[in-house]
């Protein structure tokens, strides 16, 4: 879970723990929920709260994203390792894993050293599985995972059936979310307050109660008086110097004062059984009100910069799988091809075309044109436009992407824009589109194949300084003729 709290939302707002700054700061939560490959699937917003409030409408909309039916593994660390969210994946027919929180337990089995392969990788390890109780709970399998014999780490799950390796695959995958947080921040700004547009609301949190605050003064001030009363009879007694007779006349008024803070102990604890811990705000105060910021625009952002992260993981996977660099291929898509390639955009009344720079290093270059072939085989679109998008990447020293002069774009049907209008009217259309005063938002992100391109040209659009070229020698009619757009780094 992420808490966006770059920008301060208007008071009186909720508070939440940002952990980049470490300090509670007013704004939204929003729980994100990533497959086990990295890509976004789901999220929910809404006011600051642990994983135990907010999982069960990130696991709805995870469900309404899986479709019906589907198997859901639902992984998360220490931080939600909760029994309420455990009975919750429970009542939802969902399997669960996670690391047990600290002190780890003692293993009742001893270790089995095996050897398993994942990635293609051999490794031994050792391990041992047993059922445990949990509190509030009920049964759940343990692995415990030996290291130069000493325990290292356990892992609860619900699931009885699958082989420790593939848990211990699927719960170190869950580092993947923790990347998809630190780059999707970064790159395309999840974290980020789109406004600070609120409405000001009637505050039905439930919070504490100050007058239980009251009587639990009450009570353990009659403790104290009452244990003060026993110390005093304790001390007459020991006392060395005080006569019997002198102890026989004291000790009725010291059982007195012992009977009287007993009675009020009672007193106390009664009355205090009649006030609820906590209450809504607005019982405790009438007067109490909360900003609740607006999440359908930031919502329709969110889902806009999600499908651009998941457009780029796509781009990502499928160029690795020509360029063959484990280590570096996320990095070389993000600063090479996105960000590094110039490029020029021809618009057709059937078709977009778009010429990309080849990249300098050949390897890099090689594994671009075997993807661009890739995704022309089922070319992407803009939205709103049917036109098919196809990439191609240049010869080398038969395109100068630098010559262009920046003014005017002719596009086909007579109409003169430029696509640093059209990226103006684009962020406008966000700023515009999806206000609403609803306080919780929670949207699926679309992972189809089909779909997984389309971001690409909103990439093009967004990350991108336009330049525009003249028009095109020899061409004469403008309505018909092909318009090429530069894209300068």
């Amino acid at each position: 879970m992420t808490i966006s709290c770059r920008t301060p939302a208007p008071s009186p707002s909720a508070r939440g723990r940002d952990n980049k700054r470490g300090r509670a700061e007013k704004g939204r939560a929003d729980t994100h929920v990533t497959a086990h490959d990295g890509r976004a699937v789901c999220f929910v917003s809404g006011e600051p709260s642990g994983l135990s409030v907010t999982l069960p409408k990130a696991l709805a909309e995870l469900k309404k994203a899986a479709g019906p039916g589907a198997k859901i593994m639902l992984g998360f660390d220490r931080g939600g390792a909760y029994q309420q969210v455990f009975r919750h994946c429970r009542e939802q027919n969902v399997h669960w894993v996670t690391y047990r929180r600290a002190p780890l337990a003692v293993p009742a089995m001893l270790p089995v050293i095996t050897t398993v392969t994942v990635g293609g990788k051999t490794r031994t390890i050792a391990w041992a599985e047993e059922k445990v109780q949990l509190k509030d709970y009920g049964q759940a399998r343990q692995l415990t995972l030996f290291e130069h014999g000493k325990v290292v780490l356990q892992i609860l799950t619900s699931d009885y059936d699958s082989c420790p390796a593939e848990i211990l695959d699927w719960l170190k995958s869950r580092w993947r979310e923790e990347n998809f947080l630190k780059y999707a921040s970064e790159n395309y700004g999840i974290d980020e307050i789109c406004d600070y547009a609120a409405t000001i609301e009637t505050n039905t949190k439930v919070t504490k109660n100050p007058a239980r605050k009251a009587a639990n003064a009450a009570v353990r001030a009659a403790q104290n008086e009452l244990a003060a009363a026993e110390r005093a009879l304790a001390a007459l007694l020991a006392d060395p110097d005080t006569t019997p007779a002198a102890k026989n006349k004291a000790i009725p008024a010291a059982n007195r004062a012992i009977s009287a803070a007993k009675k009020k102990v009672k007193e106390a604890t009664a009355a205090r059984t009649n006030v609820p811990a906590k209450l809504p705000a607005d019982q405790i105060d009438p007067d109490a009100r909360t900003a609740v910021l607006r999440a359908g625009r930031r919502g329709l952002q969110m889902v806009l910069r999600l499908l651009a992260h998941n457009a780029e993981h796509w781009l990502a996977t499928h160029l690795n799988a020509y360029l063959r660099d484990d280590d570096e291929y996320r990095a070389i898509t993000r600063e090479t091809i996105i960000r590094g390639l110039a490029g020029v955009i021809t618009f057709t009344p059937a078709t977009i075309t778009v010429t990309l720079e080849p990249p300098g290093q050949p390897r890099v270059a090689r594994a671009l044109a075997l993807l661009t072939d890739e995704i022309n085989a089922q070319p992407p679109s803009i939205p709103g436009d049917s036109r098919p998008i196809t990439y191609h990447i240049a010869k080398p020293g038969l395109s100068d992407f630098r010559a262009f002069r920046s003014d005017t774009a002719y596009v086909a049907a007579g109409e003169r824009r430029s696509l640093g209008h059209c990226g103006r009217q684009f962020h406008r259309s966000l700023d515009t589109l999806g206000k609403g005063s609803s306080a919780e938002a929670s949207m699926d992100v679309c992972n189809r194949l089909g779909r997984a391109g389309t971001p690409i040209g909103l990439l093009i659009t967004q990350r991108s300084r336009v330049q525009i070229p003249p028009p095109l020698p020899g061409v004469t009619d403008r309505t018909a003729g092909v318009v090429p757009t530069e894209l300068h780094r």
